[in-house]
């Protein structure tokens, strides 16, 4: 399944009744808090201004919570994953009769114009404080048609959308005078501490990073990865602490409770921090995620279309959320996504597991293992008499490790091969065997550049970094074999090319300050 980006909206966008529900305590935890200020503020009489403003704020937050109320009474789960990458549409009365079957509610009772005024009601008292790993919920006006009335939509946007919904007169967007400032720098110093160097994940972050920095008149320190080994990624950190010429610092992956007083030490030191793949990034720390639990289930919902050779827009989800029983059988292979790998890879597993949970018939074996040792041990169980349906490989090493295992063991009739990430290597491995069905992609070349950016705002406009709210998300995108066999330029970059939403969310991330 694709990530949904129009309008900014998020992957599986569309809310629940559960979200609804949500939504709804927001909505009245907002409303205590104004009647709070009403009380303080009808106690002091010279407030009069303030006590009228509040009435005012008090009653759209309340027809805020009438219209949420609402929707949940007609809402239910979606039946079809293909819906769930839809926001909810919702109309006034004043929509005509023919044109009702586009949009899942009419409300009777009010006009599509009153139905934007509460929207923006929403918006601004209740869901910008509001947010759910890095997602937030909005309500945008929009129209079916350009001479119709108004409709509303809404459904869940991630951090990178966020940015691109703001109007212009908002305080996070950023001027002309800050995009030329973060353009035109002069020249300061910078450093890029990777956990990993190895793989290509990390060669093609590196190379977009390096780029972006020549472009920004950016000097990046010389590198010295840590190559896996938290001890020498710390003792980066403190030597770029330590260099009164470097004013900045990216930290790329690694442990994120481990290096969180190392940030605190920077920031206190006055180095501009940014965190890229980092999970959990100290408060307000300009960071850039990836969407690691959506990788995971939509690897989940690949399979199980492919084990029932039907489409995956007729898979169903149960009211849970989860992907519904679909009768799958099959024994299935998870590598690299164990107790011992980084937190971001380990989510990947669990987005995978919660996904299918609920099919009674698919069974999953964890091989731990990193690097060449997990080689024969994969090899190993392809040998054996129940060789498994499916490898999923977790990141790009561990992927094509599995590719050589299926090769060597000649089970690729009977074994198939579900990866993240797509580097040069992957993309050749994934051309030259027909096993290798499918891949969660990230444009690793435009996270680094991507990154670089935030960092130069960080430092030439610290204004407006502090006005942003992170972490910013970046959804994957599943990428067939077929796409790829179809490419002309059968790269990391011609499929960045072919596939603009592999780009579409890092391009976002300080969009007028790239070139």
């Amino acid at each position: 399944m694709t990530s949904s980006l129009n309008n900014g909206w998020a992957t599986e966008c569309r809310p629940t009744p559960a979200t609804l529900r949500l939504a709804i305590r927001w909505t009245e935890r907002a409303a205590a808090d104004v009647e709070s200020k009403l009380r303080s503020a009808g106690r002091r009489p010279s407030q009069e201004s303030d006590h009228s403003a509040l009435k005012s704020r008090l009653g759209k937050i309340q027809s805020g919570r009438r219209f949420l109320t609402e929707l949940m009474e007609h809402a239910s789960p979606p039946s079809k994953l293909e819906a769930l990458a839809q926001p909810l549409r919702i109309a006034g009365k004043d929509l005509t009769r023919s044109a009702r079957s586009r949009v899942d509610h009419v409300l009777e009772h009010v006009t599509g114009d009153s139905l934007a005024q509460i929207a923006a009601a929403l918006n601004a008292n209740v869901f910008r404080f509001n947010r759910v790993r890095s997602r937030q919920l909005r309500i945008l006006r929009t129209r079916l048609d350009r001479s119709g009335p108004a409709i509303v939509e809404l459904g869940w946007t991630n951090e990178s959308a966020i940015a691109a919904l703001q109007s212009a007169d908002t305080a996070t967007d950023l001027r002309p005078a800050d995009a030329a400032a973060i353009t035109r720098g002069g020249g300061e110093r910078f450093s890029l501490v990777q956990f990993f160097n190895a793989g290509s994940f990390q060669a093609a972050f590196t190379a977009g990073a390096s780029e972006q920095a020549r472009s920004l008149n950016f000097t990046m320190n010389d590198r010295d990865p840590a190559d896996g080994d938290m001890r020498a990624m710390k003792r980066r950190i403190d030597a770029t602490i330590a260099d009164p010429r470097t004013a900045g610092v990216i930290i790329h992956s690694g442990q994120a409770v481990e290096l969180h007083p190392l940030v605190e030490r920077a920031r206190r030191a006055g180095k501009a921090v940014v965190t890229s793949n980092l999970l959990a990034p100290p408060l307000n720390t300009p960071s850039i995620v990836l969407n690691d639990i959506g990788a995971g289930a939509m690897l989940a919902v690949a399979l199980l279309a492919d084990m029932l050779d039907r489409p995956a827009s007729d898979l169903r989800r149960s009211p849970s959320g989860r992907l519904a029983e679909t009768g799958a059988i099959g024994h299935v292979i998870l590598i690299g996504g164990g107790e011992r790998e980084l937190p971001h890879m380990r989510l990947r597993q669990q987005g995978f597991l919660d996904a299918i949970a609920e099919q009674r018939g698919v069974t999953c074996r964890e091989i731990p293992g990193s690097g060449a040792t997990i080689l024969p041990k994969i090899v190993e169980h392809l040998r054996r008499k129940s060789a498994p349906l499916a490898i999923v490989a977790f990141y790009d090493d561990v992927a094509r490790y599995a590719a050589q295992a299926i090769e060597m063991s000649k089970a690729g009739k009977h074994t198939s091969l579900y990866g993240v990430d797509l580097g040069d290597p992957e993309i050749e491995e994934m051309e030259s065997h027909d096993f290798w069905r499918a891949s969660i992609a990230f444009d690793a070349f435009a996270l680094g550049a991507a990154v670089t950016r935030l960092l130069a705002a960080a430092i030439r406009v610290p204004r407006w970094t502090a006005q942003q709210r992170f972490p910013i998300t970046i959804d994957g995108v599943l990428v067939r074999r077929e796409q790829i066999l179809k490419l002309r330029d059968r790269t990391a970059a011609g499929l960045a090319r072919a596939v603009p939403e592999l780009k579409r969310d890092c391009d976002a991330v300080v969009p007028d300050a790239k070139n």
